[in-house]
């Protein structure tokens, strides 16, 4: 990796700079006159000239896109990477995705912070109290008053694509390449048989079964199962919160993106016990707070409550970290790993 320079000394500047090794930066660049010469969390702001001197020996990012600043850049034939999702997205070159993995794969072994700090706090089933449109605000109250049909119906409308979204991509999710680095780092550690509940068009799942884990998809769209049924992959056509039947206990259980947009998430985690063999793993990602919002999202989560959660049923939690929803995004998601005991 070449050392960056982040063009942008503002808020977002700084957003850009949560998401990289600080070692790595060694400058700011604005157009701003004003700014040059300043230091933001020590580094030096330097003028878009001297950028333009010493441009051949750093990875230059945008922390903002503009066609403004575009044309600024390729008028003077410098070469950058954008921060946002695009062809020439910084984070997702293969490189810098796998210092990705490598960074969070030892966070996860050795960052104890989030689970030494979280505490037990009031659980049961809550519901958000701020919402983020009107239908989804609508969608709350149809799950408070257990309005099951027009909860069914509602959610048919908005799932009733089966094209394959940015966020379901293993390319692109280090949450997904998380998971899968822990279980083939210690696969003597975990065992084989792994379910992954509201799996979509599962893309994890089909990555572990080339590591020779055997694998179970549960997800509600009959198109998605059937899809991963022809590529070979064991699948179960239910709602993650149905009482399903499976004829085997498995070793892990994944749940990512998930309790955030069930009714009960005690259920869910109730139903997993029982898919589990004692001592097995749930590993579990959802957003964190107000991050990656969506009409779909009923509650909101934070270490405390996950944790809670996980306690109240009776799992042990071995760790909780933040990280990226998606290869780009800053740190806006919590990762937990938890035992059946």
């Amino acid at each position: 990796m070449r050392p960056v320079i982040i063009f942008g000394a503002g808020k977002k500047g700084l957003k850009l700079l949560e998401k990289l090794n600080r070692n790595a930066v060694a400058f700011f660049a604005d157009n701003d006159q004003s700014k040059h010469g300043g230091v933001i969390e020590g580094i030096e702001i330097i003028s878009f000239e001297r950028l333009a001197e010493i441009y051949d020996e750093y990875d230059v990012i945008l922390s903002f896109y503009s066609n403004e600043v575009a044309a600024q850049f390729e008028n003077n034939e410098i070469p950058y990477w954008n921060n946002e999702n695009s062809e020439n997205c910084y984070f997702n070159r293969e490189d810098i995705k796998n210092e990705i993995d490598k960074n969070l794969l030892w966070r996860y072994k050795n960052d104890m912070e989030l689970k030494d700090r979280a505490y037990i706090t009031e659980c049961g089933n809550w519901y958000r109290k701020e919402y983020c449109s009107i239908e989804n605000e609508q969608l709350v109250k149809m799950m408070e008053e257990c309005r099951t049909e027009e909860i069914s119906l509602f959610l048919k409308k908005i799932y009733s694509s089966d094209e394959i979204y940015e966020d379901e991509y293993y390319r692109n999710r280090p949450g997904m390449r998380l998971i899968r680095n822990i279980l083939c780092s210690n696969k003597g550690d975990y065992g084989k048989r792994v379910m992954d509940l509201g799996c979509g068009h599962g893309e994890l799942l089909l990555e572990l079964k080339k590591e020779g884990f055997m694998t179970c998809g549960v997800d509600q769209s009959i198109n998605r199962i059937q899809y991963l049924q022809r590529l070979g992959i064991d699948c179960i056509h239910a709602n993650v919160e149905a009482d399903f039947t499976c004829d085997n206990q498995f070793d892990v259980v994944v749940c990512q993106e998930c309790l955030e947009h069930v009714a009960d998430p005690l259920k869910v985690l109730e139903k997993v016990k029982t898919l589990l063999r004692y001592g097995g793993s749930i590993f579990i990602t959802v957003p964190y707070g107000k991050s990656c919002e969506s009409v779909t999202h009923v509650r909101q989560f934070d270490e405390n409550r996950l944790y809670s959660l996980l306690i109240e049923i009776g799992f042990e939690v071995i760790n909780i970290i933040k990280l990226p929803y998606l290869n780009y995004s800053g740190n806006v998601n919590l990762f937990v790993e938890a035992k059946k005991v």
